[in-house]
């Protein structure tokens, strides 16, 4: 994907949150998804983890049910099958290769087994990447925005291709 239909493709999603408080709501978990489908499109895992037969792993940590993103079940991306999964033990977390973590959750001990199991960490809770995370969304101005840990893509021996580092604030 170019950069400017990449471009395009972030800026679109990231439509101003102007509507009542429920519609609202769903909108953003639409939107979280929607970001996390299109970070797993430029991420680069570790060769035993990137086998084109295994299906791509999107976990999730926290208490809300409706996530909006068990919608990405069964999409592909770059020819595998992604697969969601709630997960409810911090023993599960090494198995995935990508961790949403919400709100309310204490996400340090989750952020500690994902640096042990190459897995992209993504959350919009403040401060996220300072903890250990990789990624961060936050809103700015109404419209949703990320950051990017160097430090923590690094620890979890991830490779994030440069059309999506060139989108980022880049954080350490």
């Amino acid at each position: 994907m170019t950069r400017p239909v990449l471009l395009t493709l972030l800026i679109s999603i990231g439509i101003s949150l102007s509507s009542p408080t429920a519609a609202r709501a769903d909108r953003a978990k639409k939107l979280k998804a929607a970001f996390v489908y299109n970070f797993m499109k430029f991420v680069d895992w570790p060769d035993e983890l990137a086998s084109a037969n295994t299906p791509l792993r999107l976990c999730f940590v926290g208490r809300d049910r409706n996530t909006g993103l068990e919608q990405l079940a069964g999409k592909t991306v770059r020819g595998r099958l992604i697969r969601t999964e709630k997960v409810s033990s911090v023993g599960r977390v090494k198995a995935c290769h990508v961790l949403v973590v919400s709100r309310g959750v204490l996400e340090s001990q989750y952020l500690k087994a994902a640096k042990q199991g190459n897995v992209l960490t993504v959350s919009d809770v403040v401060g996220f990447t300072k903890r250990g995370g990789v990624i961060e969304l936050f809103q700015d101005r109404g419209r949703y925005r990320f950051k990017i840990s160097m430090d923590a893509t690094h620890a979890a021996h991830l490779h994030l291709r440069s059309q999506l580092l060139k989108l980022a604030e880049i954080v350490d």
